[in-house]
């Protein structure tokens, strides 16, 4: 798992080195899929999710780390 893992995170950029190239329309949209989609599955999943930030909030936290994801909890 551990060798996987690394060989993932080496190959793919993560979310916090993305998010920043994304414009407001698109910061708010994947907080819409986020609140509305993934959550929602997590939780029917039994896995706990926390509650999720404003979406002014979460639009504004993009510009440094991200403060909340959903799949923070898995």
């Amino acid at each position: 798992m551990a060798i996987s893992s690394y060989v993932c995170r080496s190959m793919y950029p993560t979310l916090n080195q993305v998010i920043q190239y994304l414009n407001r329309p698109q910061l708010e949209e994947l907080y819409r899929y986020y609140v509305g989609s993934v959550r929602p599955c997590l939780l029917l999943a039994g896995v706990p999710a926390l509650t999720p930030p404003t979406r002014l909030a979460f639009v504004l936290s993009a510009s440094g780390d991200l403060e909340w994801n959903p799949f923070q909890q898995v």
